[in-house]
């Protein structure tokens, strides 16, 4: 556009704004996902083998390679047999029986039950959700709200073993489930802020995505799009920036948008 599509102060102002505004923030949002990836990524994989040692240690394969390690360390002595030293033998006798105190129990085994292991994954999930949510609502307080909760988002993406921007490049929908509860609790806000977004809603569209998937409007993912599809982002901008008489219908449509999945969740104003 710049080699002449385009021209006036409206232009000049677009580009100037584009260039040493959004486009340096792109950029060092794009930088932040990408460290969040590489360090949650590290995080994962310390968790993953720390349960599978527990595993190991849980079904008693670590206390057989340990008994199997101390035999087959080190040479073993030899020596010359010992002369056998004959004993009477002593005369048998009853063996006295051992009394029971009143009320004793055996000791009930340590080992944790599938219910009580299901049960400490389902705590450890909730307590990763509520500290994701308090990040969360921590990006109201930041300078940079949307990429602050960008930025969060990318570590749900790490969480499930996922990298954000092969999921962004690949063309198909969001993996995450809309019903999930980082979409349908954590995001929940932010997600409606993108649907209602027109440019954002347009963007999805010229990328072929479902619309009605909520969690292709999930944050990190938008922004991953918006970075691996960078010029499709840029064309749909010019075609729908602050064209106020469509972002006005759009969101008189979406006012009126029918109950859904996720409509007790989304809110928008109508200031």
């Amino acid at each position: 556009m710049q080699g002449g599509d385009w021209i006036g102060q409206g232009a000049r102002a677009f580009y100037q704004e584009m260039e040493q505004e959004v486009l340096p923030s792109l950029q060092r949002l794009a930088n932040a996902i990408k460290l969040a990836r590489q360090v949650t990524l590290q995080i994962s994989r310390i968790v993953k083998e720390a349960e599978e040692a527990a595993s190991r240690l849980l079904s008693g394969e670590g206390a057989r390679l340990g008994s199997i390690g101390i035999l087959a360390s080190g040479p073993i002595a030899t020596r010359e047999p010992a002369t056998p030293i004959s004993t009477p033998s002593p005369s048998p006798t009853a063996p006295t029986a051992t009394p029971v105190p009143p009320g004793w129990a055996p000791p009930l085994s340590s080992t944790p039950t599938i219910e009580e292991m299901q049960s400490g994954s389902a705590q450890r999930h909730q307590q990763w959700l509520d500290s994701l949510r308090s990040e969360v609502m921590a990006c109201a307080e930041s300078g940079d709200p949307e990429g602050c909760a960008a930025t969060v988002g990318a570590t749900i993406y790490a969480h499930h073993g996922w990298d954000l921007f092969e999921l962004a490049s690949s063309g198909a929908d969001n993996p995450l489930p809309s019903d999930s509860d980082e979409v349908r609790l954590v995001m929940a806000s932010q997600v409606a802020g993108n649907m209602t977004d027109p440019v954002v809603s347009a963007f999805i569209g010229e990328l072929h995505l479902n619309p009605d998937h909520y969690s292709n409007f999930e944050p990190a993912f938008v922004e991953a799009l918006k970075t691996v599809n960078w010029q499709t982002y840029s064309d749909t901008v010019v075609d729908h920036a602050w064209d106020m008489a469509v972002a006005q219908e759009y969101l008189a449509k979406m006012v009126g948008w029918p109950a859904g999945p996720l409509s007790g969740q989304f809110f928008v104003s109508s200031e």
